[in-house]
């Protein structure tokens, strides 16, 4: 009894003389030394003939049934059928295409360009596992007056199925980045769709461009599946719900927090002690794994398992970052965003150290100050700036520099970099090495400035399954394309609105 605490091996109750027994380990022997512990009468009676770990398998779930991930199984097929429908991916979006020092202009106001800065958040998908995830039985119910009320007093967690769009007083302060992600098809041959830039451009090319899906940022959702700490952020927004369909109604709980703590002092200790380098980086591929391979898509091999909602929570942090940090801090005139992808910014301002320079007032500057561990890591003494250095869903700076190119998603140069940093240039299956001679400035800065299109050569080798050989191959492709359909591109071919989808 001393070594159980005095608690019931089984539910962990507290004992006492009425309600202790001495319950068999293995229920084919006797009550003999060894093969005893101590429980309470309740579960000596229920367990009968069960073997021991099967029962302590069986109150653990009792007792924890709303703190565990459980597999979405065929009593709740509809419910996977939705959530797969509605799975959105990372966004890479570009909302500016050109800014350079001294030459380029934010926005229509009369300040230079003067420094791009990329931010990144720290381990992005992994401070996501670390928040409140739907678990226990997910359950669906109908809508009912008061649902978002109880939503946003968190009365009810889940995901809210309905119709949500962006009030016509609202579409200009979200006209940059809109913050409804959502995966549509494209129409190329809507003139109004896609505007006379990009149609006229198209059609020049004898329509090479092809009617595609892809996820962009809209002003409105239909029938759409919204996570509640998401669509929260949407109504304390001024986002309106127009239509409620049903309601995923789950339990609240951080089941991977200490999983997430583990993985940040890991490397955390890894950037104390060299000998734990090693150990450092195994658990950083575990933390990126950890979303990686849970949140596959199984459905082509097997039966899918798990499921979070890590990427909403990756979409609300970078709708946070910007409006909540840097439109919130800065006048407009002083800053454009020029792209950004699942867990990066990249950001024209008019001056080199915005967040010394470029806050509205003395107000905003002293409030950045006492929240500035919301955003980035602290740097008031060694200890904060190390241990911060390592905390997931904080920014930081990923490159400085004076231009930057960004023509379509995954397919940007960012160069005149400041001495810390080196050019960084991303061309989505174009092999760098062989393709020099266009991943360049001049190569970049020509397709903008020429609207025209570059091609790239890659080459490489790989086994011919018929007659098991080993063949090389050359592949002819485009390598920098003027064409980009995500926003709508304006006659200077530079700036960009939201698509009306």
């Amino acid at each position: 009894m001393t070594k159980q605490d005095f608690h019931c091996f089984h539910c962990t109750k507290p004992l006492n003389p009425s309600n202790v027994s001495a319950d068999r380990i293995d229920n084919k022997k006797g009550h003999i030394d060894g093969n005893i512990v101590i429980s309470c009468v309740e579960c000596n009676v229920a367990r009968k003939d069960m073997s021991l770990h099967a029962f302590k398998r069986k109150k653990l779930m009792e007792f924890n049934a709303d703190r565990l991930v459980w597999s979405i199984d065929e009593e709740e097929k509809g419910i996977y059928h939705k959530m797969k429908a509605n799975i959105a991916g990372g966004p890479s979006i570009i909302f500016h295409r050109f800014a350079k020092r001294d030459e380029t202009f934010i926005r229509d106001s009369n300040k230079l360009c003067k420094k791009i800065i990329g931010y990144d958040a720290n381990a992005l998908y992994l401070w996501a596992l670390g928040n409140y995830m739907p678990c226990g039985r997910l359950i669906t119910i109908g809508p009912y007056e008061s649902i978002l009320d109880d939503i946003v007093n968190d009365k009810l967690f889940g995901f809210l199925e309905c119709d949500i769009e962006t009030p016509e007083h609202l579409k200009e302060y979200f006209s940059e980045m809109c913050p409804i992600f959502k995966n549509i098809e494209i129409d190329l041959s809507n003139r109004e769709l896609i505007g006379d830039h990009m149609y006229d451009y198209n059609m020049s090319q004898a329509g090479r461009a092809k009617k595609s899906k892809k996820l962009i940022g809209s002003y409105f959702g239909e029938k759409i599946l919204i996570y509640t700490p998401l669509l929260k952020w949407y109504l304390d927004h001024g986002l309106k719900v127009k239509h409620v369909y049903s309601f995923i109604k789950a339990a609240k709980f951080r089941p991977f927090k200490d999983f997430c703590e583990q993985v940040s002092d890991a490397r955390r200790n890894g950037d104390k002690d060299p000998n734990t380098a090693m150990i450092a980086e195994m658990m950083k591929l575990i933390g990126n794994s950890a979303f990686g391979r849970s949140g596959m898509d199984k459905s082509k091999h097997k039966e899918v398992k798990f499921h979070t909602n890590a990427q909403s929570l990756a979409k609300l942090r970078m709708l946070e970052f910007y409006y909540d940090c840097i439109d919130y801090y800065f006048d407009r005139s002083d800053f454009q965003y020029i792209e950004m992808d699942t867990d990066s910014a990249y950001i024209a301002f008019s001056t080199d150290e915005p967040f010394q320079t470029l806050f509205k007032s003395e107000v905003h500057k002293n409030h950045f100050e006492m929240h500035t561990h919301l955003w980035f890591p602290r740097d008031d003494t060694k200890e904060h700036a190390a241990y911060d250095r390592r905390t997931a869903g904080l920014f930081k700076e990923e490159w400085r520099g004076n231009a930057i190119v960004a023509l379509s998603s995954k397919n940007y140069l960012c160069y005149m970099p400041d001495s810390e940093h080196k050019q960084k240039c991303s061309a989505k299956g174009v092999q760098k090495a062989r393709n020099g001679d266009i991943l360049n400035p001049e190569g970049f800065e020509g397709v903008i400035r020429g609207k025209t299109t570059l091609q790239a050569t890659n080459k490489g080798f790989r086994v011919d399954r018929v007659s098991k050989t080993i063949k090389t191959y050359e592949q002819v492709k485009i390598g920098l394309n003027y064409y980009y359909d995500k926003r709508r591109v304006l006659e200077d071919g530079i700036s960009t609105v939201p698509l009306e989808l």
